[in-house]
């Protein structure tokens, strides 16, 4: 078992890198974080959901998913978006998830 946490352990650093690297050039970065986020914790969301939890109008909620499914780090599939590796979910599921991001981006 700890040979699996040590793996995990590490996929998880891994994750959050690319993660931060896919965001750290974005305006309002701490809203693809919620988005992310949002989606491992709920498994899928519409345009419509992440508008309302970012507050802002649908389209820009669109091009903030456009931007995350143009980099192939979720998926969509009539009208709702996911994220489809099952580790990638899981690490950004973490409660500390966007803290170890954010850490990250402190160091670019």
């Amino acid at each position: 078992m700890a040979i699996l946490n040590t793996v995990y352990s590490n996929a998880k650093k891994s994750i959050y890198e690319e993660v931060a690297k896919l965001i750290m050039q974005r305006k309002k970065l701490l809203n693809y974080i919620k988005i992310l986020r949002n989606i491992a914790i709920n498994i899928t969301t519409t345009p419509t959901e992440i508008a309302s939890i970012l507050s802002v109008e649908r389209n820009t909620a669109f091009k903030y998913l456009k931007y995350l499914q143009e980099r192939a780090i979720i998926s969509s599939k009539n009208g709702k978006y996911y994220i489809a590796d099952p580790l990638i979910r899981r690490a950004l599921r973490e409660p500390d998830a966007k803290d170890q991001i954010l850490e990250i981006l402190k160091k670019f």
